[in-house]
This record gives C-alpha cells, structure tokens and sequence, in this order.
C-alpha cells in the first residue's frame, strides 16, 4: 500500500512539473512573440548604439510596382526628415509616382532634417512620391535592399523618433503591388520586464508546488 502511495504522489508530482514547464514555456513564447515586430516587406530598424542612432533595413519588397517616371539621382548622404528616409547616391535610380499609389504615415519630430552616414544600397522615400531603389533595380523588379544609415552624436528624441515609432512597426509608404516600408525602434529594456516576470512567475509557482508536494 505504502508503494502505490508513493508511486501516485510521484507521479502526481510529475505531472505537475510537466505542467508548470508547459505553463512556463507558453509564457517565454508569448513574451517573446510580443516583443517582436511584425515584419513588414522592408522595415526600418532604429537602434541607438552608443552615442549615435543607427537605422537598419530588413526583409524585401515584391515583384510588380509601377511608377509613373523613374529619373536619376546624385545624392549620396543618408537624410532623415518628417518626410523623407532614404540613401542615394549616384547613378541610382529614383522612381516618381505622380499618380498617388503610395499611402504615406510622417514620421515625427519638428526638426527640417539630419542628414548622416550611409552604407550600402540606396534605399528610402522622400516626400510622399520619389522611391529609391538599389542600383540596377528596374520597374517592378522584386529586391532586397541591405542598407545602413548612421547618424552621429544623436538620441531617439533628437531625431524626433521617441513617439513617432514603436515596437510595432509603422507604415511609412504601401506600394500598388502591396509591399510596405515601414520603420520601428528597438524594444526599450524596460519591455523585456513582461518577459522576465513572467519567466520568474511561473518558477515561483513550480517551486510553491514542490515545496507542498515535498511537506
């Protein structure tokens, strides 16, 4: 009798840790699903590293946009503005689009523009119809643009970026085919807080049990 009783508390005991492993691996997932961006076609990630803020470009835009008038380009910084985020240089193709297939979000911030430190391929928008695309991108050509954009001795909130973007990303232009840009910042350390407590929750309780399931 004794065996069987300590076999069912062991099991029971079992069961309960199993169950507050699931518990404590749906929350880490939960946690971290919410601090992920949804990806856009191409997002804009801000970051400030140091005492400088650094915007990254990730994923691709699709086949089949139209524009009305491509035209070249001989820019070559990287411009930051309340309507505009974009590297040109020279050579680069821009594409007009006077017919309005671009839906358009401004960025904030009072400022006129910044302009800073570009790497890689020309990519970004300028007011709400040239499109900047890498070079050799034809109409319609689907591209991955891998672009770095560096502005030097600023902070989110210089930039006006503090309350115009967010974890979530924000649709800064939808093209006729139905690829998006978008921009957001980095998660804040203070948004990792749901992810730790909820990590810290769920041992709590797994330890509560235990220590019942022990006395």
């Amino acid at each position: 009798m004794r065996t069987k009783l300590l076999r069912r508390i062991s099991l029971s005991s079992l069961a309960t840790r199993r169950h507050t492993i699931r518990l404590s691996l749906l929350a880490l997932f939960g946690s971290v699903v919410s601090l992920t961006p949804l990806h856009a076609n191409v997002i804009f990630t801000f970051q400030e590293d140091d005492n400088d803020v650094v915007a990254t470009t990730s994923g691709s835009i699709a086949s089949g946009w139209t524009v009305t008038s491509p035209s070249s380009t001989t820019a070559t910084e990287a411009l930051l503005t309340n309507t505009a985020i974009r590297y040109a240089k020279d050579g680069v193709t821009s594409f007009d689009n006077n017919a309005g297939n671009w839906t358009y979000t401004a960025l904030g911030g009072e400022f006129r523009y910044k302009v800073g430190v570009a790497a890689g391929d020309a990519f970004g928008y300028s007011g709400d119809t040239t499109f900047y695309a890498p070079e050799g991108t034809n109409v319609g050509d689907a591209f991955t643009p891998n672009t770095t954009m560096t502005w030097a001795g600023e902070t989110f909130a210089s930039l006006g970026l503090d309350t115009a973007l967010s974890t979530t990303p924000l649709t800064l232009f939808t093209l006729d085919n139905g690829s998006t840009i978008s921009g957001a910042l980095i998660p804040e350390p203070s948004s990792y807080g749901f992810l730790l407590g909820a990590v810290g929750l769920a041992t709590a309780v797994f330890c509560r049990r235990r220590r019942a399931r022990t006395d």
